[in-house]
């Protein structure tokens, strides 16, 4: 029985190469799977997105009344929020940014913060929780500045400046930061 099995399995060998040789025993040529998706092409929708106008809202009267109800509150925020933000403009956080951002720097010789062009937008007055209270403090420092290499003259700048003011355990902090 081995000695017949053994002797099917030459003759099976022998007759695939055979056939192998004439070319008749083709393997089909089957794609891959990259083939195969490349060859799948699904069309991207087309979205049309229409052209809509929104109006202009005049927040006037809510304003009003905001300050009519809450005008101490408004004001007071207000007041605190430009004074945290005041401390922590200083001669030395100045001088760091112009080192920073002017070749050949020299000395500050004179700055001042421009109380005209300071304003408060107010993220939440913190009615419910003082906490949570919030607000964004832009002004204008007039500055004038000396270079180094032997020259006297005095320049002036205008350097911008964006608070974040928020309140820590009924604390208010600002986060300072400067621009030209």
């Amino acid at each position: 029985m081995k000695k017949s099995l053994e002797t099917a399995s030459l003759i099976l060998l022998i007759v695939l190469l055979v056939m192998g040789a004439y070319g008749i025993a083709k393997i089909p040529n089957v794609p891959t799977a990259d083939e195969i998706a490349s060859k799948i092409q699904i069309p991207a929708p087309t979205v049309s997105i229409p052209d809509v106008e929104v109006p202009d809202i005049d927040y006037t009267k809510i304003n009003q009344v905001w300050d009519k109800v809450y005008g101490n509150e408004i004001a007071e925020f207000e007041d605190e929020a430009i004074q945290v933000t005041s401390e922590e403009i200083t001669k030395s956080k100045i001088e760091d940014f112009l080192e920073d951002n002017i070749d050949n720097f020299e000395a500050l010789k004179k700055w001042e913060i421009d109380s005209d062009e300071t304003e408060v937008t107010i993220l939440n007055l913190g009615l419910d929780d003082e906490d949570d209270r919030g607000a964004i403090v832009t002004t204008e420092i007039d500055v004038r500045y000396t270079l180094s290499e032997g020259q006297t003259t005095s320049y002036k700048d205008t350097i911008y400046v964006s608070s974040v003011v928020t309140s820590d355990d009924g604390e208010l902090e600002a986060e300072v930061s400067f621009s030209f």
